[in-house]
Formats: structure tokens, sequence, C-alpha cells
């Protein structure tokens, strides 16, 4: 959250008042009813520490652009649902028998890649 805190600091201090956080869909719970929409609400039964983050985040961002130092700023808020992986029993997400249809499949070997040729150097 310290870094949080430092970013907005730091974006005010070179007059950029415009931020997009990337959060997560886990800010609802693992108890919020479908369908789930902007309106569910969230924070309870969160069950881990990132989902407990991207929900703190959230509430210290909506603070501060209630706040006196806040105004003027857009903040736009994404949450996602699991974006990558699968269900362990193979019934929802990623099994592809083909080329992907997305491109995690390909970032992640880049990564692979990218990583491997940081070593060997």
């Amino acid at each position: 959250m310290g870094s949080s805190v430092a970013l907005l600091d730091e974006l005010q201090t070179v007059g950029c008042r415009r931020l997009i956080f990337s959060s997560s869909a886990t800010v609802y719970g693992g108890s919020a009813v479908s369908p789930i929409t902007e309106s569910t609400p969230t924070g309870a039964g969160i069950t881990n520490a990132y989902g407990r983050t991207k929900y703190v985040i959230e509430e210290m961002l909506q603070d501060f652009s209630g706040s006196p130092k806040g105004r003027g700023w857009g903040i736009v808020v994404l949450r996602y649902f699991n974006p990558v992986g699968a269900h362990p029993s193979g019934l929802m997400g990623e099994d592809p028998s083909g080329p992907p249809n997305n491109l995690m499949p390909y970032v992640a070997q880049v990564g692979f890649i990218i990583d491997v040729g940081w070593r060997l150097n």
C-alpha cells in the first residue's frame, strides 16, 4: 500500500492526474452471488492476500479521489476475472487443442525466453 501512496504522490508532483488501476474480481470475495455487477458489494469473503491488497488499494483510491488532494484526478479501476488458467478438472478455462485464442500463452513464451536470455548473459 505504501508504494501506491508513493506513486500517487509522484504523479501529483509531475502533474499527471490520470490513473488506471488494474484490479481483480477477487475483490468481490468467494461468497458473491452471480451475476456479479459493478454494484455487487466488495471486501467481504476475500480469502487471500492478493485479493485483500487489491481491495484495500481500491478503497484508498476512492478515498483519495474524494479528498481535496484528489480533486481533478481521473481514476479508473478495471476488475478482471481470471484471465489465465483453468479449473483443475479441465472443464473450465484453457485447454486449447490448436492455436490459442488469446495472447497469454505467447506472452508466457516470450517471458520465458527473455528470462533465459538474461540468465545466459
